[in-house]
């Protein structure tokens, strides 16, 4: 099942000194799960605008998307403000932006304060997912404006792109 779904239409922002903790699991009783963010959208579905203002969220995807934002092949729109976030992308998908395939790019990303901790197989740890950015798809932006940052993924870039084979993969604009 999903985590938390924040589908395109919708917004939600996280306030408060309290914890949230979304993870997405890999059952294939909806036919949508195996694809979906763990705070975001699901399989196909691009998230709708997050913002974390404070507290300390944490977020898992189910395999093929991002742990916060994007389902698989889709893209996030999140901003963390402050807080504490923890961020884990299903295989192939990123900690935070999109999940896997030529459209799970990295969206809209801002991060402008607060601790950020995400974590990537395949998929950048912000940013693309496993072959997100293909020339055919806008790789997206990550802005980074200030907060605590630790980005890592195994295969991908800790932000930037995923991995993928050479005709994808192309990471998105970055800005510090």
């Amino acid at each position: 099942s999903c985590g938390i779904l924040v589908d395109s239409a919708a917004a939600l922002t996280i306030t408060g000194e309290g914890s949230l903790t979304a993870i997405a699991t890999a059952e294939f009783d909806d036919g949508k799960s195996n694809g979906c963010a763990g705070l975001g959208g699901y399989a196909g579905e691009n998230s709708g605008k997050i913002t974390i203002e404070s507290g300390t969220v944490t977020a898992r995807g189910a395999i093929f998307a991002s742990g916060l934002g994007g389902g698989a092949h889709a893209i996030g729109n999140v901003t963390i403000n402050g807080g504490t976030v923890f961020a884990f992308g299903g295989n192939y998908g990123a900690g935070i932006g999109g999940g896997t395939g030529w459209e799970g790019t990295a969206g809209k990303i801002t991060i402008n304060g607060g601790y950020v901790y995400a974590e990537a197989n395949n998929g950048a740890g912000i940013g693309c997912g496993d072959e997100g950015g293909h020339n055919e798809y806008p790789a997206g932006e990550v802005t980074i404006n200030g907060g605590t940052i630790e980005a890592f993924s195994i295969g991908g870039a800790g932000i930037g792109a995923g991995s993928g084979p050479e005709d994808s993969g192309r990471g998105p604009n970055i800005y510090l």
